[in-house]
């Protein structure tokens, strides 16, 4: 955080970024008068007008909130019941120091469980960095790896691509005369601060957006041409029905298949029926998505007759089962058309990420060969343990920028895992519902 020029008579301005993990890093203008923030504005920076989303703008309602943590909490009744006494941060910090030299002594480090997500993922204060640090120096403890945002996406960008850094700074967007917006919200999840940006600017010069969502999101009204609404997790099955279309009226991109990709055929003989005797035909696909076949033709002519084009996938429709069958069916259709590799195009199904590089200096980090255990596997670890084959049994939680209750699935499970533990430590700035459970 630095203090910028622009002063104000009775105060000043600091210019920083919002460090949420929707990946924009927007810039903020925080107005400081008396030592106290009075509002947060968007950062001015040269050339494209970025507005910062209203979670960044609030992030002064978060600090001053009056449920906000602002001491140490410890509890006093059973877990579940939410009873709790503040303490001063010595008494706190010395408990858990002594929980944990007693775990070590009596079960080994490994018995240490530590789950680490995306909270903060600022530069000084990042909830990643600073847990790997202490785990790292503490131990051979027992961690999780994977996420819960883009699992699939990045496991089909890494056995397609062979990279999960697919993607491209936003100005191409400019180059696409047809985008498709599949399963996904920029204008409320930015992933790049221009996002919405490139994508208005893109609109006024002429590009035809479409929507593809169950909901008619703020994206398909602020920035849609058109939206089509699909049933929620049938998304692969309307894909495989514009393949279908593009192989059945001889409409795809030959000579990139030919050049750039293996397995054409084999694919193809699936989607038109040849080993299963079902063909992925628009009637077929309109009796699962809930898309009219008309709907789906249209959408795959446009999509393989418009150059370039940006068919641009979102990551929540991959989190169902087998959720990477969606995003690798959008990266056969963008090889079909041939819009990979080219201005205006997309790599469609990717993880959508670019390799901007780090920080040369960083918090210094002790990489510890850590047991790890994949974090769909979070809660039968935490109630099963050694007994189901995970290196240790839990005896010690540690949550470090994780709401896990409200970001994973099985609810039931997640409040029985909880309740196991025989010590568990949080780093939350409310009391959310999993926090009365340590």
């Amino acid at each position: 955080m630095r203090e910028g020029k622009n002063l104000v008579k009775s105060g000043k301005v600091i210019t920083t970024t919002c460090n949420y993990d929707c990946g924009a890093r927007c810039l903020l203008d925080v107005h400081i008068e008396n030592g106290k923030i009075t509002r947060i504005s968007s950062g001015k920076k040269a050339g494209l007008k970025i507005k910062a989303c209203p979670k960044g703008l609030l992030q002064h309602d978060v600090a001053y909130n009056d449920q906000r943590i602002k001491t140490p909490l410890i509890r006093t009744g059973q877990r579940g019941e939410g009873k709790f006494r503040p303490a001063g941060w010595d008494e706190a910090a010395g408990i858990v120091a002594g929980k944990i030299k007693e775990t070590i002594k009596k079960y080994g480090s490994g018995a240490i469980y530590f789950l680490v997500n995306t909270g903060s993922l600022s530069t000084l204060h990042n909830t990643r960095a600073a847990t790997a640090r202490f785990f790292g120096l503490l131990g051979k403890c027992t961690s999780f790896y994977g996420n819960v945002s883009c699992e699939a996406a990045v496991q089909s960008s890494n056995a397609t691509f062979g990279t999960q850094f697919t993607g491209s700074t936003r100005e191409n967007i400019l180059h696409s005369r047809l985008i498709i917006l599949w399963g996904w919200n920029p204008v409320v999840s930015r992933f790049g601060s221009d996002t919405e940006v490139y994508l208005s600017k893109a609109k006024k010069e002429g590009a035809t957006i479409i929507c593809v969502d169950p909901r008619k999101s703020k994206s398909s009204r602020a920035l849609a041409n058109k939206w089509i609404c699909i049933q929620p997790g049938t998304d692969a099955a309307m894909l495989l029905a514009m393949a279908h279309v593009m192989i059945s009226e001889n409409i795809f991109d030959k000579k990139f298949i030919e050049k750039y990709t293996s397995g054409f055929e084999e694919f193809k003989k699936y989607v038109m029926g040849a080993d299963d005797g079902i063909a992925k035909s628009p009637e077929w696909a309109a009796g699962i998505c809930g898309c009219s076949p008309d709907a789906i033709v249209l959408l795959a002519r446009q999509y393989a007759t418009i150059k370039p084009a940006a068919l641009m996938t979102g990551w929540a429709p991959g989190r169902t089962l087998y959720g990477e069958q969606y995003h690798r069916a959008a990266s056969v259709l963008a090889a079909m058309t041939g819009n990979i590799g080219i201005k205006g195009g997309f790599v469609s199904g990717g993880a959508d990420f670019v390799d901007m590089g780090l920080f040369d200096k960083k918090l210094p980090d002790s990489f510890e060969n850590h047991h790890i255990i994949n974090k769909v596997d979070l809660y039968d670890a935490l109630i099963k343990g050694k007994s189901a084959n995970y290196p240790e049994d839990c005896r010690l939680l540690y949550i470090t920028g994780s709401n896990l209750l409200n970001q994973y699935l099985n609810l039931n499970k997640g409040i029985e895992a909880l309740k196991r533990p025989d010590f568990t430590v949080i780093h939350e700035l409310f009391l959310n519902p999993y926090g009365t459970l340590c």
